[in-house]
């Protein structure tokens, strides 16, 4: 890819990212927790989901709208599974996954929770299955994040053995993302309305 082919997907992406900021905001709450409980009637009769022993989960960044999973949390939690959630290091500028079973211990860091860095991270080849979240995802398993690449840098050092589930709302579904070579593929895409294998699609590199 050259450097102009490079900056058009950029511009592209931020395009995409704006509009879908926007469009995300025009959604009312009690539609917004419409949506998610859809999202979390599929997972939980999700095998790939049921069947993994240890998840990562992330909290809904407040006032965004974002896919509310919170009371998965519990669900998973009574089957026994042992829970993770993202943890930022802003010195290190990196990002983990720390144990977070009990939700109530969760910290207030700015838009969201996360784990204290007290809480135990997570091993690399512990995950079984890691939850993603994003502002537009599309049939390939590509997804588009705020922009600052947490993800993206993140999943390669936990696939494998970690599988990726995206979630994000139907109307967030698009045909494709603009991908550049550092995006991170996801196994399967839910939506409130379907569930999207997207596996064939990453093999073959979208």
């Amino acid at each position: 890819m050259d450097e102009s082919e490079r900056l058009l997907r950029v511009q592209a992406k931020n395009q995409l990212r704006r509009r879908m900021q926007n469009l995300r905001l025009l959604i009312s709450d009690a539609a917004c927790e419409a949506r998610s409980a859809c999202i979390r009637s599929f997972l939980m009769q999700f095998p790939p989901l049921l069947e993994a022993r240890t998840i990562a989960l992330f909290w809904p960044m407040e006032k965004k709208n974002e896919v509310d999973l919170r009371p998965l949390h519990l669900f998973l939690q009574e089957r026994g599974k042992t829970m993770f959630y993202p943890f930022i290091d802003q010195e290190k500028g990196e990002m983990t996954f720390r144990e977070a079973n009990d939700i109530s211990l969760l910290e207030q860091k700015g838009f969201l929770k996360e784990p204290s860095a007290a809480s135990r991270e997570v091993d690399r080849g512990e995950l079984d299955v890691i939850i993603v979240p994003g502002l537009a995802m599309d049939l390939g398993g590509y997804r588009i994040g705020y922009g600052s690449g947490w993800y993206d840098r993140t999943l390669p050092r936990f696939i494998p053995p970690a599988r990726t589930i995206g979630v994000v709302f139907d109307y967030q579904l698009i045909v494709e993302v603009p991908v550049a070579p550092h995006d991170q593929g996801l196994n399967w895409v839910v939506t409130d309305r379907k569930i999207i294998s997207a596996e064939a699609e990453i093999a073959s590199g979208g």
